[in-house]
């Protein structure tokens, strides 16, 4: 196999979808030879999946798991998670298989752990796999096209496709949440299931808790604060959020679907039934055009209105909170959320304040709309 044709197939298998990422590391369990075409599996949160596949010398089941990431070397958190997962199972084997590199504290860990784990780096992961595999899915993706990964680690044509795709969330009760932002939708439906439920999964993203009280200053701009203190990581693009919240269903045992597309309507108003439910600090915005906007707390409504009346009008109308500029164009405040624009804007604290001063902006930059707390 050439070269260059190993380089193509990496980028395959980094941003291929993940069914076939499944396929690929089932050929490399094939081609180990220890283990049983059994492979049970399911997506993991960050980017890979996890399963059981059983060893055919002793019939002994064995955890793995599989993720693929750019620049990122597997560090002593992830394979301590990986051993909790092994205790917690009564499970003594595991495999940890990344498409990057591991550091040299999670290589002598491994050496001196009473568990058996077996490490596959990028590098043996490629001579693992078959060639006919490799040809098979060089030409399926056409990766000769594929562009060299750069920033974040997502090859352009990959975040250009993120960048249209929406995400859909549709609960048994009727309660649909489907914004423009993936952000958006996520942090949604994390608050309509309920922050503290989702925080005690401990899921992570980036090395950190995908639910956290604590500001990292490496990825300040990427937490978003989804209310009561805590922000929501979300360092991820469309893809990795519906596998996200995927996992968050398949935990909690929820009944609610997730789909992913390009063409789907914008929706931000919970079911009528937990309207009735909820206690009356709920924005609910209705433009003349029958744009509903709000039903769910905290700051997300007030950032949705602002953006549906337009950011440059209500830049032009030189609106000011509290003394403070409504909308600047880089962060200066605490009370500040970013835009989708790039600007920031000042959001009041209270929902009674929210409703004060959505009123004030609609008056001053001349749209009708009317503002009720549920």
């Amino acid at each position: 196999m050439k070269k260059n044709t190993d380089q193509q197939f990496c980028e395959v298998m980094k941003h291929c979808d993940i069914t076939d990422f499944a396929r690929i590391i089932r050929n490399v369990l094939q081609n180990l030879n220890e283990y049983h075409d059994d492979f049970d599996y399911q997506p993991d949160v960050t980017n890979g999946i996890k399963g059981y596949v059983t060893r055919k010398k002793d019939g002994r089941r064995c955890y793995i798991v599989a993720r693929r990431y750019d620049m990122r070397t597997i560090d002593i958190n992830e394979i301590r998670v990986l051993t909790d997962t092994l205790i917690a199972d009564f499970l003594n084997d595991g495999i940890y298989i990344t498409t990057t590199r591991f550091s040299k504290e999670v290589e002598f860990l491994v050496k001196k752990s009473d568990m058996n784990i077996v490490l596959i780096d990028g590098d043996a992961l490629n001579g693992y796999i078959s060639d006919e595999c490799k040809s098979k899915s060089v030409v399926n993706e056409g990766v000769e096209e594929t562009k060299v990964p750069r920033n974040n680690g997502y090859d352009e044509e990959l975040r250009e496709r993120s960048s249209r795709s929406k995400l859909r969330v549709t609960f048994s009760d009727g309660t649909v949440f489907c914004d423009k932002s993936a952000t958006r939708t996520m942090m949604q439906v994390i608050e309509h299931i309920g922050i503290e439920k989702v925080k005690r999964l401990g899921m992570e993203n980036c090395h950190i808790h995908l639910i956290t009280n604590e500001i990292v200053p490496k990825y300040e701009e990427w937490l978003k604060p989804i209310g009561d203190g805590y922000y929501l990581m979300t360092q991820s693009n469309t893809d990795q959020k519906y596998l996200q919240l995927t996992a968050i269903k398949n935990q909690l045992n929820m009944d609610f679907k997730i789909e992913m597309g390009s063409d789907f309507e914008k929706v931000t108003m919970i079911g009528a039934s937990e309207k009735k439910k909820a206690e009356k600090t709920h924005l609910v915005v209705t433009f003349d055009d029958g744009t509903k906007i709000g039903g769910v707390a905290h700051d997300e409504p007030f950032v949705q209105v602002i953006e549906h009346i337009g950011i440059d009008k209500v830049i032009r109308a030189h609106i000011t909170i509290s003394g403070k500029p409504l909308i600047t164009q880089t962060k200066q405040y605490n009370k500040q959320q970013q835009l989708s624009s790039g600007q920031w804007l000042m959001v009041p604290g209270t929902t009674k304040d929210k409703y004060k001063n959505l009123r004030v902006i609609a008056a001053m930059v001349h749209v009708k709309l009317n503002v009720e707390i549920v």
